[in-house]
């Protein structure tokens, strides 16, 4: 009987997933690397790079950093702390405090910092996140800055990270912000650029 629901349940698997060869249906199967069996020529694998999702131990490190010098009382601009970090900021620490700091004032400000560095400037992915952070907080006046930001930096976008920054400034009543926004977008060959 249990057999019988095995055998049905990998017949299902079968029919619903197109693999390229059965060496690799019977590893799925039996969870057993097969490397060791000969595979066709029409083998291939999912994916041919190796995809970087996860910061390095160093930015892990330099972000933890940011993220306690940002989020004490005393906070200073000034802080020598911050002098010595601020020449290793990149857009992937950026990302990384903007979603560690806990309250919107203190991630606005630190972007507003980041951006302030010599050398450094934000991408399409710190304009959305702090984007987000000010939209959940229905932060009305520092979305519409961040916005007349991305125009003036002419940050490079890809029509899915501009979506996601104009569902920012739609979710909390900027309409005619975000109908500006994709204005200057159509209009704008060199800001804007395609995905793939």
């Amino acid at each position: 009987m249990a057999l019988s629901r095995i055998t049905f349940a990998n017949q299902s698997l079968w029919k619903s997933v197109n693999f390229t060869n059965s060496v690799a249906f019977i590893s799925v199967i039996f969870g057993e690397n097969l490397s060791s069996v000969v595979v066709s020529k029409s083998y291939r694998p999912i994916c041919s790079e190796a995809i970087n999702v996860l910061p390095s131990h160093d930015e892990s490190h330099i972000s933890n950093n940011f993220i306690s010098l940002f989020s004490q009382r005393k906070f200073s601009p000034d802080d020598p702390e911050l002098k010595i970090l601020a020449p290793r900021l990149n857009t992937q620490i950026v990302e990384n405090v903007l979603n560690g700091l806990r309250n919107w004032k203190v991630a606005h400000m630190f972007f507003i910092w980041a951006s302030k560095q010599h050398g450094y400037r934000h991408n399409c992915y710190t304009f959305n996140v702090i984007a987000s952070i000010l939209s959940h907080a229905r932060q009305n006046a520092p979305l519409r800055a961040i916005a007349t930001d991305v125009l003036n930096s002419r940050c490079s976008m890809t029509p899915g990270a501009l979506g996601i920054f104009l569902r920012c400034l739609g979710s909390v009543g900027l309409v005619e912000e975000a109908n500006f926004l994709f204005d200057q977008a159509k209009g704008d060959e060199i800001l804007w650029v395609r995905s793939g």
